[in-house]
């Protein structure tokens, strides 16, 4: 080899740069999709918690209204009812207590924001104050995540005739 010629094997610093400058760009987008499904799959976990949490206070109300005889309070957050079981007759309270909607003062689902109870007559009719002829409630139940979307959930209630 003469001492004129340059040595062509090999990468130049320009190349090698150039290579590391796109690995980062490549690694960053790849960081950041990472993070995002992440991010998601976070979402859609707490979500189907919340949901689910949500449908066991939903069953458990649905349990509790299709036994009720008659009513001392019935407002659109708040119900005290009198039901008749095997064990005979017990009284009970659902309401909003603040985020929280409660059985006889214990909690049955927190993060609620927004409760409803509606009472209707006839199944087609529409919503009217509780009375002796009340065969519906209406229940709408809506549940915050801290990821920010709400789960609501709606169900009638039929009343058992007495």
């Amino acid at each position: 080899m003469s001492r004129g010629t340059a040595n062509t094997a090999g990468f130049s610093l320009l190349e090698v740069i150039m290579v590391m400058v796109l690995m980062g760009i490549i690694g960053t987008m790849g960081a950041m999709g990472f993070i995002s499904f992440s991010q998601s799959f976070i979402v859609a976990k707490e979500s189907q918690a919340t949901a689910a949490k949500g449908q066991l206070a939903m069953m458990r109300m649905v349990k509790e209204f299709q036994t009720i005889t008659t009513a001392s309070t019935a407002t659109a957050s708040d119900l005290a009812y009198t039901a008749q079981r095997a064990g005979g007759t017990e009284n009970h309270r659902v309401r909003l207590v603040n985020s929280e909607v409660q059985l006889d003062g214990q909690v049955l689902v927190d993060r609620v924001s927004g409760f409803t109870l509606a009472y209707y007559d006839t199944y087609n009719g529409a919503a009217t104050a509780w009375s002796t002829a009340t065969r519906l409630i209406d229940i709408t139940l809506t549940l915050n995540t801290s990821a920010g979307p709400t789960q609501s959930l709606r169900t009638r209630v039929a009343l058992r005739d007495n």
